[in-house]
């Protein structure tokens, strides 16, 4: 928490009142700017202020959300490789050990949450977000690699002046130039860019992501939208069949079977604008639900297996995971890996699982005896108002529940996307 000295200089501090008042970000966001003699107060950034629409907090509330369950879940894409000689300066290995080479730029641009009628919300992100055939995702591009596959990657920051990023690749066996930690020596500052190379020597392959690592300011990029998918694959694992392995894709048009999940909570202001709060020592949380960048979206399965990569991309809310049908039955989640990759048994969980910020989890659920035309929720029975800690689970949601669209009131229990089931 910043002292009544760093408010000062910081031209935030509003005298002795104990004032809250809303400033902007260089986001665009808004953002709490507290007194220190009210802080008490707020120490646990906005987790009372619900709107009665979901949440969203901020100036007038956030917009109503789109119907639930009506977008469609994007798939960011995977990222293509260039050729070097279009990256001028960029180290050329030729020392046998296959080399990739990419380039990425981060970006502000406008993406349409709230549907046509609403302002779309300014996000930063990975090559400004990208599009799908859902529409635009705040995400970045999935990038894929297989084991010791050297991958040499150009970032430029086009956020704006005076934003500074640092990227990391949470996962990775990364040499220390290019680890991303927070610090200023690894700073890329708004227009400049930074060269990384990950040579992917890691033991195993596993689900990895990167994203904004910025000093002191980590938590706020993350939250406008800086982080994407980095898949590493090694031979043991394509051995195994699973699903969406290279012989096994789907019809053109559906859904891969290797499907990224990406859950997120997020606020908003009246104009659709994401709000953060600075200030939130405890951890800050929201009670809007975006999977893979879509307010609880929906995804069109067949009646087969899937994997599904699970990353909570969350700042603070942890979850508890558990899949239903709109008829009450629950589906069972046999959990195949972690952050450090995959198990040697899978383990079926019944209850499901709980999954904190940051974490993976590997599942494969099976749809193939569920009748076509059957809707899956997933859905969070954890239950959390403190960034700080979650505060236990909602037995009743998880043993009965179907559908329920998470509030402040209940505590964010509810479903944050779903899964119907409409192909063989």
């Amino acid at each position: 928490m910043f002292s009544r000295r760093e408010l000062i200089k910081l031209g935030l501090y509003g005298g002795s009142g104990g004032l809250l008042h809303l400033m902007r970000l260089k986001s665009g966001a808004y953002a709490w700017a507290l007194d220190e003699d009210n802080r008490h107060k707020h120490k646990h950034g906005h987790e009372h202020d619900d709107d009665g629409r979901g949440g969203n907090g901020g100036p007038g509330g956030g917009p109503p959300p789109p119907p639930a369950f009506t977008s469609t879940l994007p798939i960011p894409p995977v990222k293509q490789k260039v050729d070097p000689s279009t990256l001028p300066g960029i180290a050329i290995y030729n020392d046998g050990v296959p080399t990739s080479y990419y380039e990425l730029y981060e970006l502000q641009a406008p993406v349409q949450l709230f549907g046509s009628g609403a302002p779309a919300t300014m996000i930063w992100g990975f090559d400004g977000g990208t599009a799908t055939p859902a529409g635009r995702t705040h995400l970045g591009p999935t990038f894929e690699a297989n084991l010791n596959e050297r991958v040499v990657l150009r970032i430029h920051n086009s956020l704006g002046p005076g934003i500074n990023s640092i990227v990391h690749h949470h996962g990775a066996h990364v040499g220390s130039d290019w680890d991303g930690s927070a610090l200023w020596s690894q700073q890329i500052h708004n227009g400049t860019f930074k060269d990384f190379v990950y040579p992917n020597d890691d033991d195993i392959g596993a689900t990895h992501w990167y994203h904004d690592h910025d000093i002191d300011f980590t938590g706020h990029n993350v939250f406008m939208g800086l982080e994407g998918m980095f898949l590493l694959h090694d031979a043991e694992e394509l051995a195994l069949n699973l699903p969406g392995n290279p012989n096994d894709q789907p019809p053109a048009g559906e859904p891969p079977f290797d499907l990224p999940i990406v859950i997120q909570d997020r606020t908003f202001d009246a104009n659709a604008q994401l709000v953060y709060n600075p200030f939130s020592a405890g951890g800050f949380i929201g009670y809007t639900y975006l999977v893979n960048g879509a307010i609880r979206p929906t995804a069109r399965v067949a009646n087969r297996k899937y994997r599904l990569r699970i990353l909570n991309g969350s700042n603070a809310r942890f979850y508890h995971l558990m899949l239903r049908t709109d008829t009450g039955v629950p589906i069972p989640f046999h959990i195949i890996g972690s952050d450090g990759g995959l198990y040697q048994s899978a383990v079926e969980v019944a209850d499901g699982f709980q999954i904190a910020p940051a974490e993976r989890v590997e599942v494969i659920v099976d749809f193939t005896g569920v009748p076509t035309g059957t809707r899956v929720f997933l859905n969070n029975c954890q239950i959390q108002t403190d960034g700080r800690k979650p505060s236990g689970i909602d037995t009743t949601f998880c043993s009965t529940g179907i559908s329920q669209t998470p509030t402040a009131a209940n505590g964010g229990v509810g479903s944050a996307m779903t899964f119907d089931v409409q192909f063989s």
